[in-house]
């Protein structure tokens, strides 16, 4: 089974995911939704106005990271398609492919 790795577009997190995260685990894979800085709900302002692509990369990679994950199907929505494709190439060892809706 698969390791996903879903990264919402701007302006959303992983509530982006809902619907379909249960689909994806019943039918065995694991799954990963993330919220990226500056877009969860308790950022502060600072943290909000110094978000950017690499910010949002490096969130990807360090969840990778923290989560010891390996071979990771990275999803993307939208402008969530730049931050997987900086994320891959920043974690080439722990990224398996890279998809963009």
């Amino acid at each position: 089974m698969a390791t996903f790795v879903l990264v919402p577009g701007a302006w959303n997190g992983s509530w982006s995911f809902e619907a379909v995260v249960p689909l994806l685990e019943r039918a065995g894979h694991t799954v990963h939704a993330l919220t990226l800085t500056g877009l969860r709900p308790d950022d502060d302002n600072a943290t909000i106005a110094s978000a950017n692509l690499d910010t949002h990369a490096d969130d990807v990679v360090r969840h990778l990271d923290r989560h010891r994950i390996t071979g990771a199907t990275l999803v993307a929505h939208s402008y969530a398609g730049m931050v997987i494709a900086a994320a891959a190439d920043r974690g080439r060892r722990q990224v398996a492919r890279a998809d963009h809706s």
